[in-house]
């Protein structure tokens, strides 16, 4: 069987962001630096200073790792695990992509857009109590009240699967990978995996490692238990979808969303 050519939300203008409106108080805007595209939601006036604090982050992240990259470029493009080198200490991107990486069995790159996700976040909280970075389909978020999040549209009946978020616990990284949907690459044939995490880096790791087990929907099932090796690394809830059959465990409280 071959690869599937995805052929769902490649516009530049990301148009499933326009189904995510914010909420009274905050204001939603597009962040692009190179090849990082952030959709960030935060508190409405923004504090000043807050967009270069932003920018200057992010900026930051991907100097880092691209300065890593000269010196170890199968960092940027293994698709295993890559060990880090005893001497000198890495950037903290590049410590919690590896650590990432190591736990879920695949390239270090697996886990950059929940890497970046969090660590803007990190830097932006003390700022606007109320954050949502999203990256590509990998969130983190700070917020004071409850949210439900869109997982993915119904291909006939449009309707859009939501996940309920209590504000109580956050933060917290929804990472997904799919093999239909976006660019990021996947090896497997399913929809949708979505893993919930504390940790943005574990979370886009694992969704990429899952999606790309499911080969069909008879491996949902066996994906869904095996996440659940994975709770004393912080995993906390997985969706997975494949071909009409959909698996759902942990702390994930689903929801319609009109």
């Amino acid at each position: 069987m071959g690869l599937i050519v995805k052929g769902i939300h490649l516009d530049p203008r990301r148009g499933y962001r326009e189904r995510c409106a914010p909420r009274e108080g905050e204001r939603s805007f597009q962040l692009v630096i190179e090849e990082t595209d952030l959709r960030v939601t935060a508190v409405d006036p923004l504090p000043e200073g807050f967009f270069d604090v932003l920018s200057a982050r992010v900026r930051a992240l991907r100097g880092d790792l691209q300065a890593w990259i000269v010196l170890h470029p199968d960092f940027r493009c293994s698709l295993v695990p890559v060990p880090l080198p005893g001497e000198g200490t890495p950037p903290e991107i590049v410590r919690r992509m590896s650590l990432a990486a190591a736990t879920a069995g695949v390239g270090p790159f697996a886990a950059v857009a929940g890497a970046i996700a969090q660590m803007t976040a990190e830097t932006l909280a003390p700022l606007s109590p109320d954050l949502i970075i999203e990256n590509g389909g990998d969130i983190f978020m700070y917020s004071r009240r409850d949210r439900v999040v869109g997982l993915l549209p119904d291909p006939e009946s449009g309707v859009v699967i939501g996940l309920r978020v209590a504000a109580s616990a956050c933060p917290l990284a929804l990472c997904a990978s799919s093999a239909t949907i976006g660019h990021s690459l996947s090896f497997g044939q399913g929809e949708l995996v979505l893993v919930r995490s504390p940790d943005g880096a574990l979370a886009d790791a694992l969704a990429t490692a899952f999606c790309n087990r499911l080969q069909g929907p008879q491996d949902v099932r066996r994906v869904v238990e095996e996440a659940k090796r994975y709770t004393r690394h912080g995993l906390t809830g997985i969706y997975a979808q494949c071909r009409g059959a959909v698996g759902v465990w942990g702390d994930m409280e689903l929801t319609a969303v009109e």
